[in-house]
């Protein structure tokens, strides 16, 4: 099988981010301060780095994760939303992009939600070395990376305070998270129930879990599920969090194939729902929305940011 052309059939690789974010083609790409720091032994355990300039203390920062289906994808899909890059360095904000370790043998889920756990810790750990204030960082992600931001932004700290290794001493909570197209679940009993289709069927499914198709209803695969999922572990005091979709709200037709539905609308409202259910915030968007309302997504990050990041 190839992978990347899965991942680019399924419209993960490509959609890195939203229309309203991408290079609109004028300007050359701001060239990263640090390019391809290792934050653990794999190769592809590494990120770019941009500050802002003038370079100064304390600079809050906003850690980019690819999307591609957890199988293809790449750190440079920032370069995509430059525009964007460029307005938050001018605001003030550094910015990493990181790149993860493939889901495969070895590798299921929640793997590459780990390998971005450690990246934000390594960044706190050399805060100083780059003047970036480690107390406020923010996630942002498409598709998989925008799974991956939520999980981490919803999880319980994963320091490990008694660590030999400063790296893993270091606090994996962040302030908050603005993610585009994400599935904020990858059980497969919450695509039957809101999504339709047949996302179920979808067959990254073996290579994302780890699992062949025949195990995907056991108990091991059930508590799989409920520990790779955002959803699962929200709690009172996660930090805020803001969705944005772009792919039509109507509902998948129940003949629909499995390539379809990893980035509908559908997955919002039950994340949203259990967000307020324990009193946190978690704003939902739809490209919709600007159509009959005004404003942008552009503007609403800029306004979420400064509430939350600064």
């Amino acid at each position: 099988m190839n992978l990347p052309a899965v991942a680019l059939a399924l419209g993960a690789a490509v959609l890195c981010c939203p229309a309203l974010l991408a290079d609109q083609g004028a300007s050359p790409a701001p060239v990263p301060d640090a390019a391809d720091v290792h934050y653990g032994a794999h190769e592809r355990q590494v990120f770019d780095l941009w500050l802002p300039k003038p370079t100064g203390p304390d600079a809050p920062l906003i850690v980019f994760i690819h999307g591609g289906g957890f199988v293809s994808g790449d750190k440079s899909l920032v370069l995509g939303m430059h525009g964007m890059l460029e307005r938050l360095l001018a605001q003030g904000f550094a910015v990493a992009s990181i790149n993860y370790r493939y889901c495969g043998p070895g590798v299921p889920l929640p793997e590459p939600m780990r390998d971005a756990a450690r990246a934000v810790q390594f960044l706190r750990a050399n805060a100083p070395r780059w003047g970036i204030d480690r107390r406020r960082v923010a996630l942002c992600g498409g598709s998989a990376g925008a799974g991956i931001a939520l999980w981490l932004a919803f999880h319980d700290d994963l320091a490990e305070r008694r660590s030999a290794d400063p790296v893993a001493r270091q606090s994996t909570r962040v302030s908050c998270a603005f993610v585009w197209d994400a599935q904020t679940s990858y059980d497969l009993r919450f695509f039957r129930k809101y999504i339709g289709g047949h996302l179920d069927e979808n067959e990254l499914g073996p290579i994302l879990y780890q699992l062949p198709r025949e195990q995907f209803e056991t108990p091991a695969a059930h508590a799989l599920f409920r520990e790779i999922s955002p959803i699962e572990f929200v709690s009172a005091g996660d930090p805020p969090v803001m969705l944005y979709y772009e792919v039509s709200c109507t509902p998948l037709p129940s003949d629909a194939p499995p390539s379809e539905g990893a980035h509908h609308p559908a997955f919002g409202p039950p994340l949203q729902a259990r967000v307020q259910e324990v009193g946190g915030v978690c704003l939902l968007r739809h490209k919709d929305d600007y159509a009959a309302q005004g404003g942008s997504w552009a503007a609403d990050i800029h306004a979420f940011l400064e509430r939350y990041l600064r």
